[in-house]
């Protein structure tokens, strides 16, 4: 997969790691492990548990956010 510093898988619990890696707040988590990011740039993010967040590598910006099964079927693993 992608290096960890482009990307971060948010699993309900990682709050905390989420809000460092976007770099952005605040963050409104719902009940139902949803949460909604907005990046500098002013693009709304809904992220639903267990997606993947994505930054472009070189500038650190919020790219996108994919489903578990897209990821996997996108990104291969480093070695």
């Amino acid at each position: 997969f992608p290096s960890h510093d482009t990307e971060i898988q948010w699993d309900g619990k990682n709050l905390d790691d989420v809000i460092a890696f976007c770099q952005v707040g605040p963050i409104n988590q719902g009940s139902d492990f949803k949460l909604k990011v907005c990046s500098p740039e002013g693009r709304i993010f809904e992220i639903n548990r267990l997606d993947w967040i994505i930054k472009y590598p070189n500038s650190g910006w919020l790219d996108h956010v994919c489903s578990p099964q897209v990821f996997e079927a996108k990104y291969e693993a480093v070695k």
